[in-house]
């Protein structure tokens, strides 16, 4: 019924912080700044991409739900 959906959310941390990173006239401290952001913009994709699978679950055990109480309604009927 539902498709599965794989995320890889891992691998792309070096690419990311090699586009902020690529000015070699950068301070310490913007590099630093830099890294931090790249970290932060990984934590919260992964968060949304766990709450996005949360919502996913809360809706196929609704829709289980849903068709359990259909199908009993039937029984109940016949």
């Amino acid at each position: 019924m539902f498709t599965p959906i794989q995320v890889n959310i891992g691998s792309g941390m070096a690419s990311l912080l090699s586009q902020r990173l690529g000015r070699e006239t950068d301070s310490p401290g913007k590099l630093q700044q830099a890294m931090s952001d790249v970290i932060l913009t990984h934590t919260r994709l992964r968060q949304a991409v766990n709450d996005a699978a949360g919502s996913r679950n809360d809706f196929v055990r609704a829709m289980d739900l849903l068709t359990a109480n259909l199908t009993t309604k039937a029984e109940i009927r016949d």
